[in-house]
């Protein structure tokens, strides 16, 4: 750290005044609503970091304790290198048992009001500091000043009411915490007004609200979207989704985060598109899914442990091959295939546990090479190969 020299002094002072007296459209004092402490004339600067071009980044103010002869950190700012202030808090010099020293590893921690600010100096956000932790509330804003978020902490942790904005000023999303965990009802709105998702959390884990669906989601018309049973924070109970006139599209049971049962899966005529059995999460017999003109659009065949007895085969609606692959645990293993139209033959990939392994095509439609590469242990080997 060095301290300032006259002409930097200079400098820095005009570069911090004319930053911190921007307004944000509605906050018309900063200090009015926050009560940063006031730079005071005996205070000393010292630079902590700056710029290649030497100006200053990070600034410490320091005052001297006459008794110890001691320095105390009280404020830190930081600029952008034009210049402009893009944060400002007041700091503390806690003992080095404190908590959050051990933690941190640092005795100088922000205390009271913090604020930052926007490229173009408006506030971001302004957040109230008590030895370090967060404590009441923090407030973000949009680049017009209107309210983006607030939200509450005690000890550092989330604690009451939070709550999200859209810029219009319409409520987004609201939530209650309880030790940073989300605790009862959690709600999501759409920019109109229209409620989107309503959630139910018992100590911070999706649970039902007795024999309502601790989630559900709307469509804009209010209708429901779809509605998932929890237990503890697992899947358990029925989960459906529903088309926009209220008819079924998708339905299934889980049992303690598993699915168990039928997967059925419904055209919007009702008719079914597909169906799968599971058994404690495990796929068995056939799977499959049907396009509307009665063909196959997937098939999939397993044993009685889920293991599959042959690749899956998804086909359009004409019925030619558009991929063949196999899923192990849900994971990508070994060779997958795509066509173009036609079944000409447009990507040859293969695969391990989910990550490329050895060589890997994509093709033009006319079959020629559009590009080769080759991974070996799941890191790109060699040169990509272009064709054209």
């Amino acid at each position: 750290m060095k301290s300032l020299t006259l002409m930097s002094f200079f400098i820095f002072i005009v570069f911090s005044s004319s930053a911190s007296c921007r307004p944000s459209k509605d906050l018309p004092s900063i200090r009015d609503l926050i009560k940063l402490n006031s730079r005071q004339g005996d205070w000393e600067l010292t630079v902590s970091e700056e710029y290649a071009s030497g100006a200053p980044k990070v600034v410490i103010f320091y005052k001297s304790e006459r008794a110890n002869d001691q320095k105390i950190p009280v404020k830190k700012m930081e600029y952008d290198c034009s210049g402009a202030l893009t944060y400002e808090t007041d700091l503390i010099l806690l003992d080095e048992n404190d908590p959050i020293v051990k933690e941190t590893g640092e005795r100088i921690q922000p205390h009271g009001p913090c604020i930052s600010f926007t490229s173009s100096g408006s506030i971001d956000c302004i957040y109230m500091y008590d030895k370090g932790l967060l404590r009441g509330p923090t407030k973000q804003y949009y680049s017009d000043g209107v309210l983006r978020s607030r939200i509450h902490y005690e000890n550092g942790l989330k604690q009451g009411l939070a709550e999200q904005f859209y810029q219009n000023g319409r409520l987004k999303e609201r939530a209650t915490y309880v030790l940073n965990h989300p605790f009862g009802i959690q709600e999501e709105w759409n920019e109109d007004g229209t409620l989107k998702a309503k959630y139910n959390y018992v100590n911070g884990l999706l649970h039902d609200d007795n024999d309502s669906p601790a989630s559900i989601q709307y469509y804009s018309n209010k209708t429901v979207q779809e509605e998932k049973h929890y237990l503890n924070g697992l899947a358990h109970g029925l989960h459906r989704k529903f088309y926009d006139d209220g008819t079924v599209s998708y339905c299934v049971t889980y049992f303690f985060g598993n699915k168990n049962g039928v997967e059925s899966f419904y055209f919007q005529n009702e008719i079914i598109e597909g169906e799968g059995r599971y058994i404690k999460g495990t796929p068995v017999g056939r799977h499959y899914r049907k396009h509307e003109n009665g063909g196959d659009a997937l098939v999939a065949n397993y044993d009685s442990l889920g293991k599959l007895k042959e690749p899956i085969v998804e086909f359009d609606s004409e019925g030619n091959k558009r991929a063949e692959y196999n899923l192990v645990e849900g994971e990508y293993q070994g060779e997958l295939l795509e066509w173009y139209p036609g079944e000409v033959l447009k990507k040859e990939y293969h695969y391990d546990n989910d990550e490329f392994e050895g060589e890997q095509v994509d093709y033009f439609p006319s079959s020629n090479v559009k590009m080769k590469i080759t991974y070996h242990h799941r890191v790109l080997h060699g040169k990509n190969e272009m064709g054209c």
